[in-house]
């Protein structure tokens, strides 16, 4: 899958794009469709007219430094998590201490009232 912005630029000695069952071009309102049954297009094919420039192709950013960024913003200690596990392990419900103590001052509350 090719995914672009504003343009995609596609460069190679040969290029075969294998669609199997239909290949549709879309652009400007119009449409070209290439299946089995033919070649298909919304307007009639004029002889003449010249390809766009395009702008020039612009290097991609790496995705390794970008990726290792992430990783290091978002790792835990070790340490953390081993603390965070001992402590749900010895709580004797799954509610931590703050939870359980809005939950019965609600109680309270409906008792109350």
């Amino acid at each position: 899958m090719i995914q672009a912005g504003a343009q995609a630029h596609v460069t190679a000695a040969n290029v075969v794009i294998d669609a199997g069952m239909s290949l549709t071009l879309k652009a400007g309102g119009h449409y070209i469709v290439i299946n089995s049954g033919g070649i298909f297009s919304s307007v009639a094919i004029v002889q003449g007219g010249a390809p766009m420039p395009g702008v020039p192709v612009q290097p991609a950013l790496s995705a390794i430094p970008l990726a290792a960024e992430v990783m290091v913003i978002n790792t835990i200690p070790s340490e953390a998590l081993l603390k965070q596990n001992i402590v749900f392990r010895e709580a004797s419900t799954g509610i931590c201490p703050v939870c359980e103590a809005a939950q019965e001052r609600h109680a309270t509350e409906e008792a109350q009232a």
